[in-house]
């Protein structure tokens, strides 16, 4: 598989020997050269077995056919880094040398974004033309210019003389987008990521809304479940006035309503009262724990039953508010150590005789769970293990699917915020992801993988949040593990 060598006497650009005439979209995009050197001598007595499209480091390397990612070299092999695709046909195509590089250097250190596309892993349908790899030099072509080795193989896996099929292959200006596996509800901040989830889960509009300050994760958790409650979307404002987008979903919505959440500015509410709109404001500014017991009091406690979170790890409050949501359960907060006298009274005045505590010992000690009436504690060694115990319940108890699951960030809460309230109208589930794509989501990744051996078939149906939230690598790692675009899941 080594690249070049020096010229030799034979005469490889006779058209008899140039090889099948194979449909294919050329891979690479922009400029490169090539001459017939399919079965020259290399050394060891090998012969070369491909082409080799001599061009400039990081130029696109594309699909050459609709099929499969059947073989990926990951880490990097002696030959460089690689992969292989199979077409819907049983030909396949294979790409060697890809880049190894960081973007400038030669330093053989490159990070994946710049080897193979976002995503791409064994077990990952493409589309022909649709990004995979990028040119480079990798493995025992160091000393040669960038170039991608390119070889051609029929359904017998028997290496086909390549060179006839590049030169009658389409050639494209720009990589096609792959074809989204899920939706991703997503805006360039917090503010309109809630907008997207209330228009994809609310098309036909809603009469209610609940409006929560962006910024006060512990104001927004408790929310959600009251949002469910009345049917509606889960909206965040930031400022001292209404934020257009949100006016603008309120209208389209033709919300007679809202409910404003604690430390939303008064101002706000003048400016809904302009629009129409009819105003009831619940909770106090920068009080969470009085805010959170005000909204349980709106929400009751169906089945005697409350959920506890900590105020202050958003996490696991995120995960919590996809069972309380979905159930009706109204959500109260606790410090790691001591429950405020605030969530005991509200506990205690609501009837709870069941508590769901989201988290470990570390996150809800020991003596809170002590205080807790009927307390069930979900947890897991790390927030995703947490996230999938949340998950597990909530489809043990019934009413929510698998088929609705919405994935939402582990790292952050701002996107995640409006995920609890929109599971809640699909009938779905939340479940947390390592949204930076370095694979700290285990518990996460195996039960997406397993569920549908297990409780019901998974389905994810939403990605909350943009790529600060959950990356583009993340995005399409999930979509080949989970066999999305009609690849196979392994």
């Amino acid at each position: 598989m080594a690249a070049l060598a020096p010229p030799v006497a034979a005469d490889y650009g006779d058209p008899s020997r140039q090889g099948p005439l194979q449909p294919m979209t050329f891979p690479v995009v922009g400029p490169v050269s090539y001459t017939d050197t399919f079965g020259a001598p290399r050394a060891g007595g090998r012969t070369h077995q491909g082409q080799d499209l001599m061009g400039t480091k990081m130029e696109p390397e594309v699909a050459a056919a609709d099929g499969v990612v059947s073989f990926i070299t990951l880490p990097e092999a002696s030959w460089g880094y690689s992969l292989t695709i199979t077409g819907d046909d049983g030909w396949s195509y294979h790409y060697l040398h890809i880049n190894n590089d960081t973007p400038g250097t030669d330093d053989g250190r490159a990070p994946m974004q710049y080897v193979f596309a976002p995503g791409i892993a064994k077990g990952l349908r493409v589309t022909a033309g649709q990004l995979v790899a990028y040119m480079g030099d990798s493995g025992d072509a160091e000393t040669t210019a960038p170039h991608l080795h390119f070889e051609l193989h029929d359904p017998s896996d028997t290496p086909v003389n390549a060179f006839a099929s590049l030169n009658a292959a389409p050639r494209i200006d720009t990589p096609l987008a792959p074809p989204a596996p899920f939706p991703r509800l997503a805006g360039p901040d917090r503010v309109a990521t809630a907008v997207e989830a209330s228009r994809a889960g609310w098309p036909d509009g809603a009469d209610h809304v609940v409006l929560a300050a962006g910024d006060r994760y512990a104001e927004a958790l408790p929310a959600s479940v009251l949002a469910a409650k009345q049917s509606g979307p889960l909206l965040l404002t930031t400022g001292p006035t209404l934020v257009d987008a949100v006016r603008q979903e309120l209208t389209r919505l033709h919300a007679t309503q809202a409910t404003v959440i604690g430390s939303v500015p008064t101002s706000v509410d003048a400016d809904l009262r302009s629009t129409g709109i009819g105003v009831t404001r619940v909770g106090t500014a920068n009080a969470p724990v009085t805010t959170a017991a005000a909204v349980a009091r709106l929400v009751g406690a169906p089945d005697h039953v409350a959920v506890l979170v900590n105020q202050a790890r958003f996490p696991d409050g995120v995960s919590a508010a996809g069972l309380a949501a979905g159930r009706g359960w109204p959500i109260l907060l606790s410090n790691t150590t001591a429950v405020p006298q605030g969530t005991v009274d509200t506990w205690r005045g609501l009837g709870v005789t069941t508590t769901y505590l989201v988290g470990g010992t570390v996150v809800l000690s020991d003596g809170v769970a002590g205080l807790a009436p009927g307390r069930i504690r979900l947890s897991g060694p790390d927030r995703y293990a947490t996230s999938v115990a949340v998950a597990r319940e909530s489809l043990r108890l019934g009413g929510r699917s698998g088929d609705e699951t919405e994935l939402a960030t582990g790292s952050a809460y701002p996107d995640a915020l409006a995920a609890g309230a929109y599971a809640a109208h699909t009938g779905g589930i939340v479940v947390l992801v390592d949204g930076s794509g370095h694979f700290s989501d285990g518990a996460s990744r195996d039960f997406l993988s397993v569920m549908g051996t297990e409780t019901s078939a998974v389905d994810v149906k939403a990605v909350l949040g943009g790529t600060q939230a959950v990356s583009e690598t993340a995005y399409w790692m999930l979509a080949a593990m989970l066999g999305r675009s009609g690849a196979p899941s392994s």
